[in-house]
C-alpha cells in the first residue's frame, strides 16, 4: 500500500480513538490498513452480544456493523447500540441494495448506513469523513489531531440544555437524551442560533460531511428521529418546520430568547 492510501493522525499514543468491527473479518482488515495499531485501537468482534460487551466496557468512537451477525438482527443491535448512554458513531452496512433498508435503519438510530454493494474505496472515504469530523481539522498535509481537552460549552433554551461534550440533550426536569452523531451535529446547528431558520442545504452540508453519498431524504429522516426522542422528555415539540424555509427552534411570540451559550 502507498502511503497515500493511509489514514494519518498525529494522535497522543494513550488516548488513540476506538473503533470495534462487527461480524466483518474482511472491513476489519481493510481498517487496519487504512488506520494500523499506532493510530487507533481497533477491535473485532463477532456477534451482536459480543459487541455490547465491548461498547459497555469501555467508551467507543466508532462502530461498524455488518448487518446480518448471527445471533441479532440489524434493527435490533441498531436500537440496543443507540440507546447506549454514549453510543458511539454507527456506521451499519446492510445486506441489501435497497434504499428502504437503509431509510429503516437510519430512522432507528444509525448514523449511516452503507448498501450491500458499497466498495472499500467509499467506506473508506466514510471512515476518513467520521475521523475528520470527530477528532480534528485537516490540515494541508492531511494530518489530524485529536484535542481531548478541547471543552465547549453548554447551550441552553427554554429551559432545554445541550451539554456538547458529552453530546447529550437534557430537559427541565434533568431528563438525558443520548444522541447520535448526526442528531447532535443538527441539533448544535439549531441551538447555535435559536429562533434563526436554518436551511435544509446547511444542514444537509453537516451530514454531507460526515456522509460523503448522503441522500436529502435523510434528513427528514433524522429529523423525525430527534422528535421523537424530544417528545418523550417534553410536552412539545422543540424544532418547527418553517415551510419551503428550513427548521429552527419553536419559539411562541410571548417567549423571549435567552442567551444561547453558558
Amino acid at each position: 500500500m502507498h502511503k497515500a492510501e493511509m489514514i494519518s493522525y498525529r494522535i497522543d499514543i494513550n488516548d488513540k480513538p476506538k473503533v470495534v468491527v462487527a461480524g466483518d473479518p474482511r472491513l476489519a482488515a481493510d481498517v487496519r490498513k487504512w488506520m494500523p495499531d499506532a493510530l487507533c485501537d481497533l477491535s473485532l468482534v463477532e456477534t451482536g452480544a459480543s459487541l455490547i460487551d465491548s461498547l459497555l466496557a469501555s467508551n467507543t468512537d466508532l462502530a461498524i456493523i455488518n448487518s446480518n451477525l448471527p445471533d441479532i438482527d440489524a434493527i435490533s443491535i441498531v436500537q440496543s447500540v443507540s440507546s447506549l448512554k454514549r453510543p458511539p458513531y454507527l456506521i451499519i452496512r446492510s445486506d441489501t441494495d435497497e434504499e428502504i433498508d437503509r431509510v429503516i435503519l437510519l430512522e432507528i438510530g444509525a448514523d449511516d448506513c452503507i448498501a450491500l454493494s458499497c466498495g472499500p474505496r467509499e467506506i473508506k472515504a466514510r471512515v476518513r469523513a467520521v475521523f475528520r469530523r470527530r477528532f480534528g481539522q485537516a490540515n494541508h498535509l492531511n494530518v489530524f489531531v485529536k484535542n481531548p481537552d478541547n471543552h465547549l460549552p453548554e447551550a441552553t433554551f427554554l429551559g432545554w440544555t445541550l451539554d456538547r461534550n458529552r453530546r447529550q440533550l437534557y430537559s427541565a426536569s434533568g431528563e438525558v437524551t443520548s444522541l447520535t452523531h448526526s442528531e447532535y451535529l443538527i441539533l448544535n446547528a439549531l441551538f447555535s442560533e435559536p429562533g434563526v431558520i436554518k436551511d435544509r442545504s446547511s444542514l444537509m452540508g453537516l451530514m454531507a460531511d460526515i456522509n460523503q453519498v448522503f441522500e436529502e431524504r435523510s434528513l427528514d429522516v433524522f429529523i423525525s428521529r430527534l422528535r421523537k426522542k424530544i417528545l418523550t422528555r417534553g410536552r412539545n415539540d422543540l424544532i418547527e418546520t418553517v415551510r419551503g424555509k428550513g427548521y429552527r427552534l419553536r419559539v411562541s411570540t410571548s417567549d423571549q430568547l435567552p442567551s444561547s451559550t453558558r
